[in-house]
């Protein structure tokens, strides 16, 4: 039986390839299944986007590339001086490496 992917590594996995982009390099780093990364990113980014909108999150007219939009957020703001509480990396279980 396989184990489930807790909420921290969903998150990890969503925020490094909201960073990063394509799923390529998550595949190659990650003991995720690209098909469980298929599913999983898009869902925790929809989760995100629930949750902070409202307080957090601006929209924008324009073309603006993905990192300017980013940049230009509430979001951004807390995540830059570590007002989220995103817990420090660890070791990514069944694996080697450290996430964020």
């Amino acid at each position: 039986m396989r184990n489930s992917i807790s909420a921290h590594e969903r998150l990890l996995v969503t925020l490094r390839f909201l960073a990063t982009g394509p799923y390529k390099g998550l595949i190659l780093s990650a003991i995720i299944s690209p098909q469980a990364l298929g599913k999983i990113i898009p869902v925790t980014c929809k989760a995100l986007y629930k949750v902070l909108r409202r307080d957090h999150l601006k929209t924008f007219n324009g073309k603006i590339s993905n990192g300017g939009v980013l940049q230009n957020t509430i979001f951004f703001e807390k995540l830059e001086n570590s007002y989220l509480h995103i817990p420090s990396s660890e070791l990514l279980t069944g694996s080697n490496l450290n996430l964020p």
